[in-house]
C-alpha cells in the first residue's frame, strides 16, 4: 500500500494508509514475539500453516501482498494468543509520534487510526445511539443468560455492567465538558461584545465633543466675522455722509466707543 497524505497528529510527520488486513497482519507478529512463539510454533497452532505462510502474513504489514482475514481466523489468533478479537486491530504504538497511519475503508473517506482508538477500545465518546444502546442491552443480556453461579458468567456480567457505567460516565463528563466550554465560550463573547459596545460609545461621545467644539467655535467666528463686517460698512457710510475718501482700511472690531471715535469731525471743531 503506498503512503498517501492523511489527516493526523503531525504535519511533519510521514503519511502512510493502511487497512484492517494490514493491521491484524503487524499483531501476528507482535503478539507471536510477545508469547516467544517460533512461526513454525504458531502455524502448527494455527492447524498447519507452514513459517512461510506465518512469514507472509506478518509481512502484510509491509503493504505489498497483504492477506485476507477472515473471520474465523481472526477469532482462532485471538483465542490462542488469550486476546479480545479487537486486540488485533489496534495500531502500531508509534501512531502519532512516528508515523501518521490513516485506515483504508475502501471508498469512504480514509481515517487517522488516533480517530478510530475510541472504536477499538472500550473508550465511549459520550452519544447515545440507537446501535450503541442496542449493543449495550444485548451484552448486559448476553452476560446475564450464562450460569449466574459459575465464576466467568460472574465475571463477564460485572465487566459488561462496569463497561457501561464507565462508558456512561464518560458520556456525562463529556456531555458537561462540551456544556462548559460552550458556556465560558459564550460568557466570553458576551464580554467581548460589551468592551466593544463601551468602545464604540467612547468613540462616538468623543466624535459627538470634538463636533460640537467645531460648531461653537464656528459659530463664534461667524459673530466675529459679522461684526467686523457690519462695523466697516457702517465706516464706509459714515464716510460717505461726511464726504471723505474712502481710506480703504478694514476697522478694528471695538464696541460702542470705537463707533463713536469714528463718526466724522465737523469742520474747525472737535465732535
Amino acid at each position: 500500500m503506498s503512503d498517501a497524505t492523511g489527516a493526523g497528529g503531525g504535519d511533519d510527520l510521514p503519511k502512510r494508509r493502511v487497512t484492517f488486513n494490514m493491521l491484524v497482519g503487524y499483531n501476528v507478529g507482535f503478539y507471536r514475539r510477545a508469547l516467544g512463539e517460533t512461526q513454525a510454533e504458531f502455524g502448527a497452532a494455527m492447524g498447519g500453516w507452514s513459517p512461510a505462510s506465518v512469514s507472509a502474513a506478518e509481512r502484510s504489514w509491509e503493504g505489498r501482498r497483504v492477506r485476507k482475514f477472515d473471520c474465523d481466523e481472526l477469532a482462532r489468533i485471538a483465542d490462542h494468543f488469550g486476546l479480545p478479537v479487537i486486540a488485533m486491530l489496534l495500531p502500531p504504538s508509534d501512531a502519532g509520534v512516528a508515523a501518521d497511519y490513516t485506515v483504508d475503508f475502501g471508498g469512504s473517506e480514509p481515517r487517522t487510526l488516533q480517530d478510530l482508538l475510541p472504536l477499538l477500545t472500550s473508550e465511549y465518546r459520550g452519544r447515545e445511539t440507537p446501535p450503541m444502546a442496542a449493543y449495550r442491552d444485548r451484552l448486559i443480556a448476553l452476560a446475564g443468560s450464562f450460569n449466574t453461579d459459575h465464576p466467568v458468567a460472574i465475571q463477564a456480567l460485572t465487566d459488561a455492567r462496569r463497561a457501561v457505567d464507565a462508558m456512561f460516565i464518560r458520556a456525562r463528563r463529556s456531555a458537561e465538558q462540551v456544556t462548559s466550554d460552550a458556556r465560558a465560550r459564550a460568557e466570553s463573547l458576551e464580554r467581548d461584545a460589551q468592551e466593544r459596545h463601551r468602545a464604540a460609545m467612547h468613540s462616538l461621545i468623543e466624535s459627538r465633543q470634538e463636533l460640537e467644539r467645531r460648531v461653537h467655535d464656528l459659530r463664534a467666528f461667524e459673530r466675529e466675522y459679522r461684526s467686523r463686517m457690519l462695523a466697516y460698512f457702517e465706516g464706509m457710510i459714515r464716510e460717505l455722509q461726511a464726504g471723505v475718501p474712502d481710506s480703504g482700511v478694514f476697522p478694528a472690531v471695538g464696541g460702542d466707543q470705537d463707533r463713536e471715535d469714528m463718526r466724522p469731525v465737523p469742520p474747525g471743531g472737535e465732535s
